[in-house]
């Protein structure tokens, strides 16, 4: 059975987010871009679980390590680390070839509950700063 290792203590990593929020949507009123960056991974996110779900459940190893591999990216630049740190170990197994029908939906599992996880710690963040 497949046991993934990989930090998941820390949730978001506070320098990509501080970058982020730095940034606005250039609308000249200051608006801050990180809320909408936030809603666009939620949603593009959701759609790449989907796929790796799906992928999972009828072996497609190709299908499901480009989910992954796609969905690594998108977490680590909006600063999802423990996801980014899962997708990344799943994203190596792929890589190297280490991971049998059976390992795709214990992964696919993992990486949907990190990414519940993200979800509610990014959309706790965005509020916690437009409060300031």
């Amino acid at each position: 059975m497949l046991n993934l290792q990989y930090k998941s203590e820390t949730l978001l990593n506070a320098a990509v987010l501080k970058e982020l929020n730095d940034l606005d949507l250039g609308d000249g009123m200051g608006s801050p871009l990180l809320p909408t960056l936030v809603d666009v991974f939620e949603e593009t996110a959701s759609e790449t679980l989907l796929a790796i779900q799906k992928s999972a459940e009828v072996s497609e190893f190709k299908a499901f390590a480009e989910g992954v591999h796609k969905l690594k990216g998108s977490s680590g630049s909006i600063g999802a680390f423990a996801l980014f740190e899962c997708c990344r170990v799943v994203d190596e197994l792929c890589k190297s070839s280490q991971l049998v029908a059976e390992d795709l939906p214990v992964c696919a599992d993992a990486i949907g509950y990190e990414l519940g996880r993200a979800k509610i710690a990014l959309v706790d963040y965005v509020a916690q700063i437009s409060r300031h």
